[in-house]
């Protein structure tokens, strides 16, 4: 792998990262909590618990 191509991996990456920070963690998170305070896995109908 040349340089160029490790660094538009890196470049990628971190903005699959950042995309994920932006987006997909809260609702992760929300699920998580869910699933603490519930003892199962949300359904669809279930209203997820603010962060």
């Amino acid at each position: 792998m040349s340089a160029d191509g490790g660094e538009r991996e890196v470049v990628a990456g971190l903005r699959d990262y950042g995309a994920y920070l932006d987006g997909g963690l809260e609702l992760d998170l929300r699920r998580h909590l869910f699933r603490l305070d519930q003892g199962r896995r949300p359904g669809d109908a279930d209203v997820l618990p603010a962060l």
